[in-house]
């Protein structure tokens, strides 16, 4: 399913979701979501402490936008689930998003699939699905 959000609607979402702070499950998928959206999503995500699963597969963030995510997870206290496969993710932006674990043991899972990864940073990888 192709809903074809880009970035500008998703900031004028981001807005909107500022204000509200009951979400738990966030979940834009299969959207056209670069990295301007990304960092607005982001702010939602600082903002609103009740988000447990946060989902943005299938999108266009990049490495620029998982080292955006890493630097949330840093500091997320609600988050469990990050799912950012399908988004042009090599090792570089991995490897942000797995160290950002060792601030941060609430993170369960995030879902890296279908990124561009070497076998070492597979590896690594692996181990953020507990």
């Amino acid at each position: 399913l192709d809903n074809s959000i880009v970035d500008g609607a998703v900031i004028s979402l981001a807005n909107a979701l500022k204000v509200n702070r009951s979400i738990e499950d966030f979940d834009l998928s299969d959207n056209q979501i670069k990295f301007a959206g990304l960092c607005a999503l982001g702010d939602v995500l600082k903002l609103n402490p009740c988000i447990k699963n946060f989902a943005i597969q299938n999108n266009q963030i990049g490495d620029r936008g998982a080292k955006v995510m890493a630097q949330l997870l840093r500091s997320s206290d609600c988050l469990r689930v990050l799912d950012v496969s399908f988004n042009q993710i090599t090792d570089d932006g991995a490897i942000a998003l797995v160290q950002s674990l060792e601030v941060n043991a609430k993170i369960q899972k995030i879902d890296l699939f279908y990124s561009f990864l070497s076998e070492k940073t597979q590896t690594q990888v692996q181990i953020i699905d507990k």
